[in-house]
């Protein structure tokens, strides 16, 4: 009995097997093969040569087609489409971390313009100084968020404004002693 149940096992293989996972092949007649299964590898996008090395590249790439969108949107000009703005001139030249869940960057667009000259910004209770007029970002669901917007928006905290300050404010950080209310 258990001899006639395996060489009924077999022949049911032998049957259903080769048909197993094969489509049909409109160009074949008559005999059917067992068909290769190759695996899809999605690997993420090639980080920008100039992104901080810091950063992962998918995050990286996210934040470039954002900025990219953000910018032809910030630029009110009909000139910038997705269709003529090259993803290559615009990358992540510094990536601080993420704060609040909320990565925070220096975004670069090549063909933008802006000043050399001190700023200061007053936000969350500290007083944070740059040396150029770029900004720098909070980056919250495909939006981009300055500092002050974003601490307004209570997307991160003032201790957060404090740590990113640390990192990017080239004076250091100010304490205003009177920590202004969201």
């Amino acid at each position: 009995m258990k001899r006639t149940l395996s060489v009924l096992t077999l022949l049911l293989a032998l049957v259903f097997l080769p048909t197993c996972g094969n489509k049909a092949d409109p160009h074949q007649t008559g005999a059917t093969t067992v068909a290769e299964t190759t695996a899809t590898v999605i690997t993420p996008p090639e980080k920008h040569p100039q992104d901080d090395p810091n950063i992962d590249a998918s995050l990286a790439y996210e934040l470039r087609t954002a900025y990219r969108d953000f910018c032809i949107e910030k630029s009110h000009s009909n000139y910038y489409t997705k269709e003529n703005f090259d993803l290559n001139d615009v990358y992540v030249r510094s990536y601080y971390g993420t704060y609040s869940g909320c990565p925070v960057v220096w975004m670069v667009w090549t063909d933008l313009l802006v000043t050399q000259a001190e700023r200061s910004v007053s936000v969350g209770g500290y007083i944070l100084h740059f040396t150029t007029g770029s900004k720098i970002y909070i980056y919250h669901n495909r939006h981009f968020y300055t500092i002050e917007e974003a601490y307004n928006a209570q997307l991160i905290t003032g201790e957060d404004v404090y740590q990113i300050g640390l990192k990017v404010s080239f004076r250091g950080v100010v304490d205003t002693a009177e920590p202004i209310a969201p």
